[in-house]
């Protein structure tokens, strides 16, 4: 199957004065974190091997999109890997595809290992009992149970196959996950991370964006202190209706009534895979960008935050994903504060303001 070439969206450059870092130094920094994911991922992936790419989030969220993305953006960097399916969380529904012997499976990274959202879970664990003779690699995660009935079934089902690694991408996942898999695991970036260097992508119009979660990951209920000027609250799951989208679903219902054709298909749905994820994530880039500070309890705004050089402010969702990934990784260190409050996420959204005023054009 043909092979897409990486790219981010298409945007045009802020002034770089609008950064606290350089463009150089952020650059630097993300090849860093991009290089661990090599070291980590390409002695599991054989030279030239096919592979599936499967739980593509056809959804709003952004975040996910940046996953995506981030991961499109390492098989890049092995033009000798070719894609033979990609599959987005529905296809738990409907038969798996066929795939040649020697092909590795790969599961989107992200946060939903758990019962959080059992979707995805399903989906994993689907793939883990019927790809029992192909090496099948989950891609990194953040683990979180509620429910210790769920993390027993999950790990059973590792357990059962004889080939599978776990990514993770924070210490505490790692303990959960050795815990769960007695196999393989591995601390790895978020594979959002080997996006590299993003430019802002739209002038900064308000003094504070404030990207707050409205799912059920929320944690703070307060309502947002008095604003510094005019500030934008928004989360990023809203999106209007686009005819990338149409098509998809379009080829999509084909697929179902022709299974047979699903080989054919697919070039077809990782094109249109591809340009959704880039749709959301400039829509993410431009809600994030139109801050001169961003507050966020979102662990995505504040990678992306950190690719793009935004000062900003993170409050943890209900089990510590952002605080346990910036342990792990140190990201955001000198644009990056944390806060335990929304009135202290904006106390320290003042400070990041004017210190960012202060750095400015004279």
């Amino acid at each position: 199957m043909d092979r897409l070439s990486h790219s981010t969206p298409e945007i045009s450059v802020s002034n770089s004065s609008d950064n606290f870092e350089s463009t150089t130094a952020l650059g630097s920094q993300a090849l860093k974190y991009a290089a661990l994911v090599h070291d980590i991922l390409d002695p599991l992936i054989a030279h030239g091997s096919p592979v599936a790419l499967f739980d593509f989030p056809n959804y709003s969220n952004v975040g996910d999109s940046a996953i995506w993305l981030g991961e499109e953006a390492f098989l890049s960097k092995r033009p000798d890997l070719h894609t033979v399916a990609v599959e987005d969380c529905g296809i738990r529904h409907y038969g798996l595809p066929d795939l040649p012997d020697s092909a590795i499976i790969l599961i989107q990274g992200g946060g939903n290992l758990g019962d959080l959202w059992p979707h995805h879970q399903a989906l994993r664990e689907k793939l883990i009992g019927h790809y029992r003779q192909h090496r099948i690699i989950q891609l990194p995660q953040s683990i979180h149970f509620r429910d210790a009935t769920n993390a027993d079934q999950c790990r059973d089902t590792f357990s059962g196959h004889p080939d599978f690694h776990l990514l993770v991408r924070d210490h505490d996942s790692l303990e959960q996950g050795q815990r769960l898999h007695q196999g393989p695991t591995y601390l790895c970036p978020d594979m959002a991370l080997c996006l590299g260097h993003l430019p802002r992508t739209t002038p900064s119009r308000y003094p504070v964006v404030g990207l707050l979660r409205t799912d059920k990951e929320a944690i703070n209920d307060e309502a947002f202190p008095a604003p510094l000027g005019d500030t934008l609250i928004v989360d990023w799951i809203d999106e209007s209706p686009s005819r990338t989208q149409q098509i998809t679903k379009v080829i999509e219902r084909i697929q179902i009534q022709y299974p047979r054709r699903s080989s054919i298909l697919y070039g077809i749905k990782r094109r249109l895979y591809h340009q959704l994820a880039k749709e959301r994530l400039k829509r993410g880039c431009d809600i994030l960008s139109s801050g001169h500070v961003v507050i966020t309890d979102r662990l995505h705004a504040h990678i992306l935050c950190t690719l793009m050089g935004i000062p900003h402010v993170v409050l943890d969702n209900n089990y510590r994903k952002i605080g346990n990934f910036r342990d792990a990784w140190h990201t955001g260190e000198n644009i990056c504060a944390s806060a335990s409050t929304l009135a202290e996420a904006k106390d320290k959204a003042e400070e990041l303001f004017n210190t960012f005023q202060a750095s400015g054009p004279k």
